[in-house]
This record gives structure tokens, C-alpha cells and sequence, in this order.
């Protein structure tokens, strides 16, 4: 370990979603070294892989950003590792994203003074969250959520090059956001896709070829009534922390071609009258 300069912390081992009163039956808590720096490996780059897993976490697989991140590397082949980095380097006129960072960057401090690689906060279940989840849902309790979407899109817009691209990209982000399962949507919505994203979309996760193209306007229908949420707590049980590995971020779409657009603030239930 000397002579490869191999620094490691003692930290202890939480699950995910895990509980503290998780006590061992035998009464031995368990703890783990992590390795931190390496001769190959600066602390400075050990903290950066760090952020990057998380941004990757929050913006990619928590599926916040999944589509207009999809439609950049199809439409404009950006490469995710470009997309993420510049996500991790957003300047200070992007206060949401920038604050976003940074909480990564302490908690990755955090891990390397002996801190659980998990995030803890009172009140929210009780359990240790992954920091992309753990961001997530701070956005959504202190209402960020939309300006975060705006953030976003302000400062990814620059990758579009041509006139598809950047049309297909603010679309793309729209979409996105109707799409997310939020505890307090319960009202069912439409939106008007011009340039096949969502079948798109499902196409690329499918590992299919990606088609996004100026088409014939395609109404597509929201399904928020499917679930309905009593509380904040709900949401954050059944959405993020049972609903993570099985699809319940998103909300269902339906594409309707009987939807009548000018009827959307109509919506009360699965079909407008």
C-alpha cells in the first residue's frame, strides 16, 4: 500500500434505503475501507468520480433529463461523458445546478472523512438515500423542480447546432418534465409531439435505431390518474424508493389522436369529453 500510495478511510456500511434502527441482532456493526487515492489516483480525481456517478444518477437514470440528453447525443452525437462533465462544470449563472454540484462535491468530502456514501435527513422515510435520489427529492420539496428544467435548458441549448436539433431539444425538455411523477399531479395532461420523440425514445431504450425527424403532430396523452399521493411521504415511498427500479418515475403515455389540444385545461380524469 505504501509503495502504490493507497489512502483509505474506515467508513461505515449502510444500505440503500436502509433504516438506522437497522441494528445488528449480534450487536457488530460492520465497517469498510474505501480507497480514496491511489499513486494513480489524486483525491482531487477520486472526488470527481464521485460527482460524476451522482450526476449521472440524478440527470440520467433518475430519468430527470434521460430524453433531451438522448436527443443531443443522437441528434448532435455529444457523448454522455461530455454531457455530464459539462453538467458537473455549470457556472454560478445557473445557481440551481451549480448548488446541485456542490452538494455532490461535500458529500464526496463527507465519504472521505468517514461519512456513510449514503445521505441521511430526518423526516424524509427515515432512510439513507443515494445522493442523485437524495437531490432529486429536495428539488421536489422545495419546488425547484421547474426552474431546475429551465436551468437545464438554458445551459444545454448550446449544443444544438441546426434548426431539428435545437427544436427537437426544447421539445425534448418539455416532455421530459410533463412526464416525471410528481406528488402533487394527479391531473391528466397532453402534449403535442412534432418530431416522433416519445416513440423515439422508447425506441433508443430499447436499443433500437432513434428517428427523431420533423412528423406528423402526434397528441400524446399524460396518465397522471393512475396514482394519486395523500402526502409528500407517499410520493417518496412509492415513487423513489419502491417505484426506483420499476418504471414509476415516469407516468404512462397514450398516444390519442382523438385528444382535442384545446380542451387540456378540461382534463379531469383519463379522457376529455
Amino acid at each position: 500500500m505504501k509503495k502504490d500510495k493507497i489512502t483509505t478511510v474506515e467508513g461505515p456500511i449502510v444500505n440503500m434505503h436502509g433504516s438506522l434502527d437497522e441494528t445488528p441482532v449480534d450487536g457488530i456493526v460492520e465497517k469498510q475501507m474505501l480507497v480514496t487515492s491511489t499513486r494513480t489516483l489524486s483525491f482531487d480525481d477520486w472526488k470527481k468520480t464521485r460527482v460524476y456517478a451522482s450526476v449521472s444518477e440524478l440527470i440520467y437514470f433518475n430519468k430527470i433529463f434521460q430524453i433531451p440528453l438522448l436527443v443531443l447525443n443522437k441528434l448532435e452525437k455529444i457523448n454522455f461523458r461530455t454531457l455530464f462533465e459539462h453538467f458537473m462544470n455549470t457556472s454560478k449563472d445557473f445557481p440551481i445546478i451549480n448548488k446541485t454540484v456542490k452538494n455532490f462535491y461535500s458529500h464526496a468530502e463527507q465519504i472521505a472523512n468517514g461519512k456513510s456514501e449514503f445521505c441521511y435527513k430526518e423526516g424524509l422515510l427515515d432512510i439513507y438515500w443515494p445522493p442523485g435520489e437524495f437531490e432529486y427529492i429536495n428539488l421536489v420539496k422545495n419546488n425547484k423542480i421547474n426552474a431546475f428544467y429551465q436551468e437545464f435548458e438554458e445551459n444545454f441549448k448550446s449544443f444544438c447546432k441546426s434548426d431539428l436539433s435545437a427544436k427537437t431539444f426544447k421539445d425534448s425538455v418539455e416532455l421530459n418534465k410533463k412526464m416525471m411523477r410528481l406528488p402533487d399531479c394527479s391531473i391528466n395532461d397532453i402534449f403535442v409531439d412534432k418530431y416522433n420523440i416519445y416513440k423515439t425514445y422508447q425506441s433508443i431504450i430499447k436499443m433500437e435505431d432513434h428517428d427523431f425527424k420533423r412528423s406528423k403532430e402526434i397528441n400524446l396523452e399524460i396518465i397522471r390518474d393512475d396514482m394519486k399521493f395523500n402526502s409528500f411521504e407517499e410520493w417518496l415511498r412509492e415513487v423513489i424508493w419502491y417505484g426506483h427500479r420499476s418504471g414509476k418515475y415516469l407516468y404512462k403515455v397514450l398516444e390519442n389522436d382523438k385528444l382535442d389540444i384545446l380542451d387540456k385545461n378540461d382534463m379531469t380524469g383519463r379522457h376529455v369529453s
